[in-house]
């Protein structure tokens, strides 16, 4: 029987030839050293605006305010198992303004308090 022929699309490719393929392209550094910052949350970003971040995450209706539900449903989504009266009773500990709702202000005590590690 005599030898099949392989269709090229199988064969080998001759190591003497060159391929013209480019080097890949790669950013300036200070485009890659911002890119690293802002993966690993960098010091290029303020406490301010972390806290800014933090404060839309508890924020969901984006009225300017934090509720006790609000409150409640990302403290539920940590983990913890505080009711919406617990919430309330965390609020009047910051609540400068005695409006019931967490202003970023206020928020921003908090969160330098720390969260209670109990909540009752």
């Amino acid at each position: 029987m005599g030898k099949m022929k392989m269709p090229a699309l199988f064969r080998r490719r001759s190591s003497s030839k060159s391929r013209s393929a480019s080097p890949p392209t790669t950013p300036p550094r200070e485009e890659q050293q911002e890119e690293s910052r802002q993966a690993i949350g960098s010091p290029a970003r303020s406490a301010e605006e972390e806290l800014r971040l933090a404060f839309k995450v508890f924020d969901a209706d984006g009225s300017g305010d934090i509720s006790a539900a609000e409150l409640a449903r990302v403290l539920h989504g940590l983990g913890e198992k505080a009711t919406v009266q617990q919430c309330r009773r965390m609020i009047e500990g910051v609540d400068k303004n005695g409006d019931g709702l967490i202003s970023f202000d206020e928020f921003k005590v908090m969160m330098a308090a720390g969260l209670p590690a109990k909540m009752a």
